[in-house]
């Protein structure tokens, strides 16, 4: 998935402050109030809906 529709898949499922960290292949976004660091895969795995 491009890093494009990553951000844009993230604010639709409202997460709030969503940004990919680069180089290091993570992303940062607050849920319940708490600040949340992932990689993107496990994102991609755990939050977005599966086809």
């Amino acid at each position: 998935m491009a890093d494009e529709e990553l951000i844009v898949m993230a604010y639709l499922l409202g997460f709030n402050g969503f940004k990919i960290n680069t180089p290091y292949d993570s992303v940062t976004f607050e849920k319940n109030g708490q600040e949340c660091i992932l990689t993107k895969q496990q994102f991609i795995d755990i939050h977005l809906p599966k086809n």
